[in-house]
């Protein structure tokens, strides 16, 4: 319950730091950085928590926490598509579809983060941003690796 309370905080300062004067990798990083500094105080209790909370689905608590959890994805979303409406990004998938896929890089380099054992903010942010910086540049792609 506590975790969500200082969750919930965390996630509304994340959605201030959104800019539409901002890049995308910038109101990406902005956002993140408050879920690293949050997750980074406590780092035992963070893998814990990050940890039950992955299949956790029932319950009160549970879906406060998956309330918060997709309140992240919108402000990935809403990211997406102010960028899009830049001229930022050219990909044509929805930004629902971008959104899920980098959110799903951030939780995968926050957990990797989590795992060390040196729990450094800015090393954290540091692979986040090198993960990010592969799904927005994106790969290279050659006519076998189009879709089926």
């Amino acid at each position: 319950m506590v975790v969500n309370d200082e969750l919930e905080d965390v996630a509304q300062l994340a959605s201030t730091s959104v800019r539409r004067e901002a890049s995308l990798p910038e109101n990406l990083l902005a956002a993140f950085s408050h879920l690293y500094e949050f997750f980074g105080r406590e780092p035992r209790l963070s893998r814990l928590t990050l940890r039950e909370m992955q299949f956790y689905d029932t319950g009160a608590q549970a879906k406060r926490f998956i309330k918060t959890r997709q309140r992240m994805i919108s402000l990935v979303t809403e990211s997406v598509r102010i960028a899009q409406g830049k001229g930022e990004i050219l990909s044509k998938e929805s930004p629902e579809e971008i959104g899920l896929v980098i959110f799903s890089v951030y939780q995968m380099e926050i957990r990797r983060w989590l795992s060390g054992n040196r729990i450094k903010v800015s090393d954290g942010m540091s692979r986040l941003e090198r993960g990010l910086y592969v799904v927005l540049n994106g790969l290279a792609q050659s006519p076998n690796l189009g879709r089926r």
